[in-house]
């Protein structure tokens, strides 16, 4: 999104959490817990993309899709006092692998606030959790 001034207040969510690509697909998507910026638990994928200009989806593990993509270019600020978030999705029934979180790319003048900003990889209680994700932030 291209704004002059992104505000998320609190209780706030900016999210493409589960948007990436669908459950089994990916470059990191083999195996057991999803690989993208990090590699996920036994998954046989090496991680993929750019830790500078992050925007690939992250992959999606067994039953659960990757973290989306989210990009903002702000003309003057970004302040966020909620949640920016593009985590992987869980593992089915918390037992299949997690997915990979996916990216945040934020280009600003100004970036404040004391919000979260997160794109994590899915949790799973019996196999692997998926790899990591990619953010950054640019002021």
């Amino acid at each position: 999104m291209n704004v002059n001034n992104l505000y998320v207040d609190v209780g706030g969510y900016v999210s493409a959490d589960k948007l990436g690509y669908a459950a089994g697909r990916g470059p990191g998507g083999l195996g057991n817990g999803a690989s993208y910026g990090g590699i996920g638990y036994s998954s046989g994928t090496r991680s993929y993309g750019s830790i500078y200009n992050p925007t690939d989806l992250g992959s999606g593990a067994n039953t659960a899709n990757g973290g989306g993509v989210i990009r903002v270019t702000a003309n003057n600020s970004v302040i966020n006092y909620g949640t920016i978030s593009s985590n992987g999705g869980l593992g089915a029934f918390g037992c299949q692998a997690g997915s990979s979180g996916g990216s945040i790319f934020i280009d600003s003048n100004s970036v404040g606030g004391t919000g979260v900003i997160r794109a994590d990889g899915g949790n799973s209680n019996c196999y692997g959790s998926g790899g990591g994700w990619r953010i950054a932030v640019l002021f």
